[in-house]
C-alpha cells in the first residue's frame, strides 16, 4: 500500500492484527476521535512501563535484589517464574537490569513492552482518568 499510496481502513479489536499490519493507530470513543498515532507511543504514554520476566536460581545479593523489587510497581510470581513491572521513564533501565542480573543468578530472563490489548484495555476501561491528555494532537 506504501508504494501505491494508497490508504488501508482495518477495523478490527483484534490487537494482534493491529501490531502486526498497521503503522498507525486511531481509536475512537463514542464517535469521537481519541488517538492517532504508532502503537509504539500509545503504549508508551498509557502504560509507560517494561516488563521484566525472569527466574532466578539463586539471590546472589538479597539486599540489592530486595531494594530492586521495592522499585518496580508491580511483582508477581508463580511457580518460580518473577513477572516486575517497571516504570520505564522513572529510572534509568539499563542500570536497573544490570543491578538485578548482578544480584541474581538467572535461569532466563525477558525485558517486554506491556501487550497492546492490555494499553487499550487500561484507556476504556479507566473511567476516572479516560483520555486524560491521550494525544494532544487530537482536538476533544
Amino acid at each position: 500500500h506504501r508504494n501505491e499510496k494508497v490508504t488501508i481502513i482495518l477495523t478490527t479489536h483484534d490487537m494482534k492484527d493491529i501490531e502486526f499490519l498497521c503503522e498507525r493507530v486511531l481509536l475512537i470513543d463514542r464517535g469521537r476521535l481519541i488517538y492517532d498515532g504508532t502503537h509504539e507511543q500509545l503504549r508508551q504514554h498509557t502504560l509507560n512501563e517494561k516488563i521484566l520476566t525472569f527466574r532466578a536460581s539463586q539471590i546472589l545479593d538479597r539486599d540489592a535484589y530486595d531494594r530492586l523489587k521495592r522499585r518496580a510497581s508491580a511483582c508477581t510470581e508463580l511457580e518460580g517464574e518473577e513477572v516486575w513491572r517497571v516504570p520505564a521513564g522513572d529510572l534509568d533501565l539499563s542500570q536497573y537490569v544490570s543491578e538485578l542480573l548482578k544480584s541474581a543468578r538467572m535461569q532466563d530472563f525477558s525485558l517486554s513492552d506491556p501487550e497492546l490489548e492490555e494499553v487499550v484495555r487500561r484507556i476504556y476501561g479507566d473511567e476516572t482518568r479516560r483520555h486524560d491528555g491521550l494525544n494532544p494532537a487530537v482536538k476533544a
